[in-house]
């Protein structure tokens, strides 16, 4: 397509089956003969194999145009491009997230380049300038040849402002890279300077050069690149410049024994919803241990999100809990549609499972933390305590009411009132929050929740306590991101502690894999005696 989404001359390609899910979004940097008009960039794209590969997976291509040759353009023509045009390409299909008015969403976490000849040189040099900017990166006979940005800092494109002790510079932010090059003696420069900053931790921090003749029209290379590189790794959204991490596609994660796949129906809705038993324990093995639910936010299915914030691997490491990730028609949560498929769940898993029903735990990210709280004020019998992770001020009322990407203005009257009735009825919620202190869509600040919080569970003014690195979030206890925690616990006269905020350093809208293992170790100490609107402690945090 050509129609005009960006000030810069490009070629771009939408999938007619991008919906609801994100988007990958590839860039493809053509050789110079195939990229000085949007005609041959076209060309480009169907020679190679890249449009047809966008089409089948669901993708966006895009392929900018360098009229004047590609040592003309500046090192900030893909980021310029992708800030442009990244809520600008509308769905084919008729489907997209509920939100975004029609529009597919291009994720941060899911950018990828692919360049060929010249094309491979110009993306080799916006990788030295811009490292944190793709998942996934393959040169075709072609390497960087312009190193001059690479002691330059981080952009740290992620987040608007870094802390004052963040200090890393381009060179030491880790890619995953594949090069397709005949001579190995001229690409070892490229493969020595990107392999410096990769951790043996990490096997997506990697740097992988393949020796051959390559053609630039193979589409059986193209084919490769996709699913065995860029499909398998992801930038996730949870620093300054993100984090690798490996992926498995749909297919894989629905192919996966590790989550067991069932269904879940309500009216005319079907849920799909995934068991994660602890390593090694069957089914007969899990009787009386507690629930913990995970929610995915708006536009993140439950394929891609349930591995994302580490509770699986808790699950395995501790033992002590079964975790259920449920999926959400259309990739979104709304309370008044969706509140009745949890009690639903939680039957069979009893049936099922034996699981203990007084510790039933309910967690989410983003729009599954505004559905964590909702949930907890219109069906709290069901859950011993909850946890929304950067959670938005308003409610899903007011978003299922608008198709529109502007928050409302005021809370919906409907949920206005459930919150009413709950703290009337003198129900109890324990509850840890998580925000980010970058995050633009969530903000501690405007945590109308908190206050709210703090009174049902009878927390005293005054009575609180610092929880930081030097006091709690030691590498002696699993934290090795420890410093970026910053955690406000609430307590009852009691000395019991029943609400938590934690804002986490250097995070926009994500989150961490520790933050899980706090949010277990917090919420796990309670239970809900059966018919009890008040909530009991079998460990506290003293």
């Amino acid at each position: 397509m050509v129609d005009i989404i960006s000030t810069k001359a490009l070629y771009y390609y939408i999938s007619s089956k991008a919906g609801c899910d994100p988007c990958k979004t590839i860039y493809l940097c053509a050789p110079t003969e195939a990229s000085t008009s949007i005609e041959s960039a076209e060309q480009f794209a169907l020679k190679s194999g890249w449009q047809a590969i966008a089409e089948e997976q669901g993708a966006i291509l895009v392929v900018p145009v360098a009229l004047n040759g590609w040592n003309a353009e500046a090192v900030s023509l893909l980021m310029d491009i992708y800030n442009e045009s990244k809520n600008s390409f509308h769905t084919r299909s008729g489907e997209a997230i509920w939100g975004r008015t029609g529009t597919l969403w291009c994720w941060e976490t899911i950018l990828y380049l692919v360049g060929y000849e010249e094309g491979a040189t110009f993306a080799g040099n916006v990788l030295v300038s811009h490292p944190n900017m793709f998942a996934g990166v393959a040169l075709v006979n072609g390497l960087p040849n312009d190193y001059s940005k690479a002691e330059a800092p981080s952009s740290h494109w992620m987040i608007k402002t870094v802390s004052e002790d963040y200090a890393v510079k381009n060179s030491g932010i880790p890619v995953h890279l594949w090069l397709f090059e005949e001579n190995e003696e001229i690409a070892q420069k490229a493969v020595d300077y990107f392999g410096n900053s990769r951790s043996d931790d990490n096997p997506e921090e990697q740097v992988r050069l393949f020796v051959g003749d390559y053609s630039s029209e193979d589409t059986r290379l193209s084919k490769m690149i996709f699913e065995e590189c860029f499909n398998h790794v992801i930038r996730w959204k949870n620093s300054p410049d993100g984090t690798l991490a490996q992926i498995d596609s749909k297919k894989e994660f629905y192919a996966d024994p590790r989550f067991i796949r069932k269904k879940a129906v309500v009216g005319e809705l079907s849920y799909d919803y995934f068991i994660h038993l602890p390593e090694k324990k069957t089914a007969d093995q899990v009787t009386g241990l507690p629930l913990v639910f995970t929610l995915h936010g708006r536009g993140e299915p439950a394929w891609m999100f349930t591995t994302k914030n580490g509770w699986d691997l808790l699950a395995d490491e501790t033992q002590e809990f079964v975790l259920v990730s449920l999926d959400s028609p259309g990739n979104i949560w709304f309370m008044l549609r969706d509140n009745e498929v949890f009690e639903k769940v939680i039957a069979q898993m009893i049936e099922d499972y034996r699981i203990d029903e007084t510790r039933v735990y309910l967690t989410g990210f983003s729009n599954g933390a505004i559905m964590a709280r909702e949930m907890a004020y219109c069906r709290p019998h069901l859950f011993a305590g909850i946890s929304p992770s950067n959670g938005p001020w308003f409610d899903s009322r007011s978003m299922q009411l608008k198709d529109d990407s502007k928050p409302p203005k005021e809370m919906a009257p409907e949920v206005s009132q459930m919150m009413k009735e709950f703290e009337k009825s003198g129900w109890e919620m324990p509850c840890a929050f998580f925000y980010g202190d970058n995050d633009p869509a969530a903000n501690a600040q405007e945590n109308s929740a908190l206050e709210f919080m703090l009174r049902v569970n009878h927390c005293e003014e005054g009575l609180s306590r610092a929880y930081t690195e030097e006091n709690y979030f030691t590498l002696g206890k699993g934290y090795k991101e420890g410093d970026r925690f910053q955690t406000e616990v609430y307590f009852r006269e009691d000395q019991s502690a029943r609400v938590c905020v934690t804002v986490m350093k250097n995070m926009p809208h994500g989150a961490i894999a520790e933050e899980a293992r706090f949010t277990w170790e917090f919420l796990k100490q309670f239970y809900r005696p059966k018919g009890s609107k008040k909530v009991s402690e079998i460990l506290g945090i003293k």
